[in-house]
């Protein structure tokens, strides 16, 4: 319980800053901070949120240590552990400052190194404060960080200690049916809207230094092996020879799977090479925005996944989406997008879906976007998705059992 006149705290931790998971966190913080609802937030993170301003309330640490990536493999590993451990410290000094008696709550973003984040929340729960975890895209990813056994160990682990996982969507809320303790503390909160800002078009290009001329495709955000991303470059060059018009991709965005050098050798293999980018940086909120006022449609080759900030920032700016004919797709594509999709499990559908939206002349890609614009499917904005937050954090601060479990 909290003590009487103590405006509790929620210490959210997501240590990286940037990407979906980044933006997500900022974005959440500041609607709690903003709500009418008596708490305070602490975002505990490694890079200043660029989409949201000061807001009062709100209070952002800059914890999480991200220093430059060296050029040795050796140098890449030391970074790794220096990082990792780092890490640990950081949260484990987050850990120590929640007030558990006053009612503060943890509540951690992502997953980052899947065993630092399970220390935390054990230590957490023996401190007696209350842990909520919003996995995103975890449970839903094949490969990558939750590949290897450690980190599947330490993500049930995570899991079972929380008080509440929050998940967003009810394809995710239905992977938990299976695990009564998991379904029992499952929350369903749908993610909002990622604006982009206003841009223009040429000056984007200009930006990017992307011809104006040319119908470009981009592979935006973190760069993982689940995102298929050399599935996606072999179908764009495979698409080249017979587009209408000069086509382009651009992949940009961090590299956390060391692919740079693979999809650049895909590239080199062939004789239109020279239409892909592989820009492999974190991108500033100005290029994130250019990305998506240049782009003429955006790609996904994801082997699954249930969200996508990718795909909410193509929303705000009206750009469409090319993903793959999943059924766990269907709550975040509109259905204009729909239209769009292509077979997984043909690889060359997706080089059939590229000739066909290059082919649209552009009174139809104006009405592509019109009815993106326009798609009236119901979807939350960022209050509702802080009122809906709160509650969780009210019912497990207040040592309710179990936290309500939502269905819109």
């Amino acid at each position: 319980m909290a003590s009487p006149g103590h405006v509790p705290t929620v210490w959210m931790i997501e240590p990286d800053g940037t990407g979906g998971v980044g933006r997500y966190s900022a974005l959440l913080s500041a609607a709690v901070a903003d709500a009418e609802a008596g708490w305070r937030v602490c975002l505990v993170t490694g890079r200043r949120p660029e989409p949201v301003g000061p807001h009062g309330g709100l209070e952002v640490h800059l914890a999480f240590w991200w220093p430059k990536k060296p050029s040795t493999r050796i140098g890449a590993v030391l970074r790794r552990a220096v990082v990792a451990l780092a890490a640990t410290a950081t949260c484990v000094r987050t850990v120590l400052r929640i007030r558990p008696r006053r009612g503060d709550v943890l509540h951690m973003q992502g997953l980052f190194y899947p065993p630092i984040f399970a220390i935390a929340g054990v230590l957490a729960k023996l401190r007696g404060i209350r842990v909520i975890w919003t996995p995103h895209n975890t449970f839903a990813r094949p490969t990558g960080l939750s590949a290897d056994r450690p980190s599947r160990m330490a993500m049930s682990l995570l899991a079972r200690w929380s008080d509440a996982v929050i998940v967003h969507t009810n394809h995710d809320l239905a992977r938990m049916a299976s695990d009564a303790p998991l379904r029992l503390k499952s929350v369903m909160i749908p993610s909002g809207p990622f604006p982009v800002g206003q841009g223009d078009r040429a000056e984007a290009r200009d930006l990017l230094d992307e011809r104006r001329d040319a119908t470009l495709f981009i592979a935006p955000g973190r760069m993982r092996r689940d995102k298929r991303l050399d599935l996606i470059v072999t179908a764009f060059l495979d698409a080249v020879p017979e587009a209408d018009g000069a086509i382009r991709l651009l992949i940009a965005g961090p590299d956390d799977d060391s692919l740079t050098s693979g999809l650049r050798r895909i590239a080199s293999g062939s004789r239109h090479g020279d239409r892909v980018r592989v820009v492999p940086e974190h991108l500033s909120q100005q290029h994130w925005t250019a990305l998506f006022h240049a782009a003429d449609a955006v790609v996904l080759a994801y082997e699954t996944v249930s969200e996508s900030a990718i795909v909410r920032s193509a929303h705000a700016a009206s750009v469409p989406v090319l993903a793959p004919r999943r059924d766990e797709f269907q709550s975040i594509l509109t259905s204009a997008e729909w239209g769009l999709a292509f077979d997984p499990d043909h690889p060359s559908h997706l080089t059939r879906a590229l000739l066909r939206f290059a082919s649209l002349n552009d009174e139809a890609r104006l009405r592509l976007r019109l009815a993106i614009r326009n798609d009236e499917t119901e979807r939350p904005d960022w209050s509702d998705i802080a009122r809906r937050t709160v509650t969780v954090y009210q019912q497990i601060g207040s040592y309710s059992r179990t936290p309500q479990r939502s269905s819109s």
